[in-house]
C-alpha cells in the first residue's frame, strides 16, 4: 500500500456518506468498485511538508501492523492539491 499519485481513489471505490469529522481529516464509507467490500477511508489535508512526511511515517508504520484490534491498512492514494 504504497502512495501511488496517478491512481484516483474513485477509479477503486464509490465514495459514500462521511462517517466522522476530525481535526486530521475526514472519514466516508467506500465501496471497493470490483469486490463490493466495504471500507472506510480516511482523507487528510497535507498542506505542508512536514505533514508530507509524518503521513509518510505513519503509513510505514501502519504497512508494518497485523493485530486483531487494530485497523489494517488496505491502500494509499495521494493527490495534490487536496
Amino acid at each position: 500500500a504504497s502512495p501511488r499519485s496517478s491512481r484516483r481513489i474513485e477509479a477503486h471505490y464509490e465514495i459514500r456518506e462521511v462517517l466522522g469529522d476530525g481535526t486530521s481529516g475526514q472519514v466516508r464509507r467506500v465501496i471497493h468498485r470490483q469486490t463490493g467490500q466495504e471500507y472506510a477511508v480516511k482523507v487528510i489535508s497535507l498542506r505542508r511538508q512536514l505533514d508530507l512526511t509524518s503521513m509518510e511515517h505513519e503509513v510505514t508504520m501502519m504497512q508494518s501492523l497485523d493485530h486483531p484490534y487494530i485497523v489494517q491498512l488496505v491502500d494509499v492514494f495521494v493527490h495534490p492539491g487536496i
